[in-house]
């Protein structure tokens, strides 16, 4: 089995980090996205 490739991607609103995302995706087979907004974190206020 391969180790797994894990590619962070980070950058400022609306620069289309989202839709980089959206093409690694579609183009790499078994491709998963964590996003950092699904998360919560106990004691940080939002």
């Amino acid at each position: 089995m391969k180790d797994p490739l894990i590619v962070s991607i980070a950058a400022v609103s609306g620069v289309g980090k989202t839709s980089v995302t959206n093409c690694l995706l579609n183009r790499l087979d078994g491709a998963r996205a964590l996003y950092f907004d699904d998360y919560e974190f106990k004691g940080v206020l939002r």
